[in-house]
């Protein structure tokens, strides 16, 4: 950490086991790793970071087993917290993300749209999907999302996404899942307790 050294635990700890006169097993791997991000957040939390970001950031799959990309992006969340754009942002991601729980982007079919909150918002989405699909950490995935806040905002306040209609609440939930999955892996974003 002290280095700033992007090393990959888990592939590290794997070429140590392949020098180790015994076996060592998947588990007792599993088992290292956990032990290390014991200690990681404990450091955070002992360097007086709140304990809801340093959750936040521990379990995310884009950072897993990789301490200084962990150290960074917490860095990262907390001065964007500050800024009032992406605290809106956020806010915006997460009623998004709440509502499309447990659904995996499908197909989006516009035609099946009802709504005209529900076409700008998959208008919106095409013309920021670029940015989205290439964003890698929080603060450029946060300016690509920034366009469609007051189009989510629209969205949730015209459309019902539960229809009782099973193909209109599944073309809904799927567009949700879709503006979410871009930022899925960057941070746990349900542990951030204040936005």
């Amino acid at each position: 950490l002290d280095q700033q050294l992007d090393i990959d635990l888990r592939s590290l700890f794997a070429e140590a086991a392949r020098h180790q006169a015994v076996a060592i097993t998947p588990a007792a791997t599993a088992e290292l790793l956990e032990f290390v991000n014991k200690r990681l957040e404990q450091r955070l939390l002992d360097e007086g970071h709140r304990a809801d970001l340093v959750r936040a950031v521990l379990v995310a799959s884009s950072l897993a087993d990789r301490p200084a990309r962990i150290v960074a992006a917490l860095g990262e969340l907390e001065k964007l917290l500050g800024e009032e754009w992406w605290r809106t942002m956020a806010i915006a991601y997460r009623r998004c993300l709440r509502i499309a729980k447990g659904t995996r982007p499908g197909p989006v079919d516009p035609s099946r749209f009802v709504d005209r909150a529900e076409t700008a918002l998959w208008k919106a989405y095409q013309a920021a999907s670029a940015g989205l699909a290439v964003a890698g950490s929080l603060d450029t995935f946060g300016r690509a999302f920034q366009p469609l806040v007051g189009p989510v905002d629209a969205f949730f306040e015209e459309v019902l996404v539960m229809a009782e209609d099973p193909d209109l609440r599944a073309n809904r939930l799927n567009l949700l899942a879709t503006l979410v999955a871009p930022g899925a892996g960057l941070v746990d974003w349900n542990a951030i307790a204040d936005l």
